[in-house]
């Protein structure tokens, strides 16, 4: 419609939970070195503390066909705001270790 204002969103979304460490204290949050996309595939470069394993929230998008997983597993049920979740699970070791996670569709 002529005036309406459009924002396509990305096929996938990944959201990453944040929160400050306290005063002093070593950073121990995962963090997210790279991201590349394109129209069927998302890919991420992880870092977390060793052995740490994380939830995150997933959104589809309009996305038709099955999503696969590399370096995670994607839940297979949705909750109420239609919602999954992509497991990552880090190698076991000391300090921060590296999980790469590829997303195709």
């Amino acid at each position: 419609r002529p005036g309406e204002l459009r924002l396509p969103l990305p096929a996938v979304e990944i959201a990453i939970p944040h929160s400050l460490p306290l005063p002093g204290s070593f950073t121990t949050q995962l963090k997210v070195l790279r991201q590349s996309a394109s129209a069927h595939e998302l890919s991420l470069e992880l870092e977390a503390q060793g052995g740490s394993v994380y939830d995150l929230p997933l959104r589809e998008n309009g996305v038709r066909s099955p999503i696969h997983a590399e370096g995670a597993s994607v839940g297979n049920g949705s909750d109420a705001k239609g919602m999954r979740t992509l497991h990552v699970v880090f190698p076991a070791g000391e300090r921060y270790q590296r999980q790469t996670v590829r997303l195709t569709w």
